[in-house]
């Protein structure tokens, strides 16, 4: 496996799949992505930030008419977080930069990441409208 920090990938949420069961992974896997990947450090470091993220979203899946399944996917994101450990242990006993070069790469302006996303989620949508 080879890093390549200058490759950027657009993903649109729900772009190969959509429906209830997809949000639910989705969200579930989120959980197990901060579990297997943040160091200790960031996943304190950035918590507020996550922990706001999943409040968002909550407000959000009430509007859209899924606030059970969203509560359900985290709660299964939390429930198999042990999980996630050994995995964990693994990535992080191999991880080849510091803490401080991680956090860099993943500090930048987040308004912004969330803006595009959105509007890539927007674009998406229509996609699928005009089908």
């Amino acid at each position: 496996v080879m890093a390549v920090p200058e490759a950027r990938i657009l993903h649109s949420v729900r772009a190969t799949a959509a429906g209830e069961q997809t949000l639910f992974w989705y969200h579930r896997n989120l959980i197990w992505l901060w579990m297997k990947n943040f160091p200790w450090q960031l996943l304190i470091l950035y918590a507020p930030h996550l922990v706001l993220h999943m409040i968002l979203v909550l407000i959000r899946s009430v509007f859209r008419g899924w606030p059970l399944l969203y509560c359900r996917s985290i709660l299964a994101g939390l429930t198999g977080a042990h999980r996630m450990l050994p995995k964990r242990k693994f990535i992080q006993d191999n991880r080849v930069i510091r803490i401080s070069e991680l956090r860099s790469r993943l500090d930048g302006n987040w308004i912004a990441v969330h803006r595009a996303l959105h509007k890539a989620r927007k674009t998406h949508d229509n996609r699928l409208k005009e089908q």
